[in-house]
């Protein structure tokens, strides 16, 4: 790589954005791998969803000049405290958003990794408007997994092996986990819809800037550890009845997202999941959770917020 090119890359000013909820023990470790990270941080935007946990109290007395904070008067849950965030991250004016939890531990090189990434990227003639981790758990297994890019090229070959031999698969949707937008794909496609509250707003909202263009790309060596609960979503499962409640959202953004970029495979396999989940609560007479499915499924087809852009 030139000096040229170099330079280049290393002036891309990075935003980090990351959402906290009563996790001060977590959050502080985010926060400390992110001050180990080898590329530069231009400025880490916390969004305090309302904390009752000392989190507050916390993030008052942080001596961490980077670090600037927003305080919700309530929680407004991930999508909102995304939406928010990655708004003010990008009113800032820096060119990259990094988004993440706040119960991730990146490796030191994890940023620098996706900004090269970019740059290589850029290189080949790509745009995509989004890069991301790849993702582990503490014991070193794959978690929130990516939803790969199948389209067909031209030829009528998938296109996912094209960029293998670089460590890169492209990826139509991915969880908040580590993705690092580019300032102009906000620009384009708006922000994260905040009144989905909880799950799926990521993966609507990368699934929207793929739609019509570029996948994004998964930087195999840009790893990232996720310490939070990765297991497999599931109603009929769930034995705490404060998270059980959240399902309706998980279906109500589901139904929404399958609506607007769904094909009718994905809409059949949701469809037939569903049918199994609602039979399964209903012959153990699981009679709340039902409700929970069906109005979620009933809001999703109603569903229909607005797109705000931050232009």
């Amino acid at each position: 790589m030139s000096a040229a090119d170099e330079e280049s890359r290393s002036s891309l000013t990075v935003g980090v954005v990351v959402v906290t909820y009563n996790r001060r023990a977590l959050l502080e470790d985010t926060l400390r791998y992110l001050d180990q990270q080898h590329y530069p941080i231009g400025r880490i935007f916390v969004i305090d969803n309302a904390s009752t946990d000392g989190t507050k109290e916390f993030l008052t007395k942080l001596e961490m000049p980077r670090c600037e904070t927003v305080f919700m008067e309530k929680n407004v849950g991930g999508a909102g405290g995304f939406a928010a965030g990655m708004e003010i991250a990008y009113r800032s004016g820096v060119d990259l958003v990094w988004v993440m939890d706040d119960d991730v531990q990146p490796a030191e090189d994890a940023l620098e990794k996706l900004v090269k990434a970019l740059h290589d990227l850029k290189a080949l003639g790509r745009d995509p408007n989004f890069v991301t981790c790849n993702v582990f758990n503490t014991e070193g297994e794959p978690v929130n997994a990516p939803i790969l890019d199948l389209r067909i090229q031209t030829n009528g070959n998938m296109r996912i092996t094209a960029l293998l031999a670089e460590g890169l698969l492209p990826a139509v949707a991915c969880s908040f986990v580590g993705p690092l937008f580019v300032r102009q794909a906000i620009a384009r496609h708006g922000l994260p819809i905040a009144e989905m509250f909880i799950w799926g707003d990521d993966i609507e909202y990368t699934y929207r800037m793929t739609a019509e263009r570029e996948a994004g790309y998964v930087v195999g060596d840009a790893k990232i550890v996720h310490l939070g609960r990765a297991t497999e979503l599931s109603l009929a499962k769930e034995q705490d009845w404060s998270r059980a409640e959240k399902y309706f959202y998980l279906f109500r953004n589901n139904t929404y997202a399958l609506r607007k970029y769904g094909n009718k495979q994905k809409i059949g396999a949701y469809l037939l999941a569903n049918i199994r989940e609602f039979f399964e609560l209903l012959v153990h007479l699981e009679i709340r959770k039902l409700g929970i499915l069906v109005s979620g499924l009933y809001q999703g087809i109603r569903f229909n917020p607005n797109i705000r852009m931050v232009d």
